[in-house]
């Protein structure tokens, strides 16, 4: 059995892909998101030629920083807001 190429994976039907797509490295995902990107014309072009699964994997790392970033905004607003309250005095 030889190594396929990504050459050969356009010829594979996209259900099959997706299952070969759970078996790439984070540095072959990398690779073929990178020349799918290359063969799109537009955005909406770029997400009909990627698999979801590739999608999923290739984003989660920006995705996951995003959220961390949205909850450290939060509590910092939370934060400011219970700095501005006037403290109560203790009875």
């Amino acid at each position: 059995m030889g190594t396929s190429t990504f050459e050969d994976m356009e010829t594979v039907p996209s259900s099959i892909q997706s299952s070969v797509s759970l078996l790439l490295s984070p540095l072959e995902a990398r690779e073929k998101v990178r020349k799918l990107a290359l063969q799109a014309n537009n955005v909406d072009d770029f997400f009909e030629l990627i698999p979801d699964d590739l999608l999923d994997n290739f984003f989660s790392d920006y995705k996951m920083l995003v959220q961390h970033k949205m909850l450290e905004e939060q509590c910092d607003n939370i934060r400011e807001e219970l700095m501005k309250q006037p403290k109560k005095a203790d009875d």
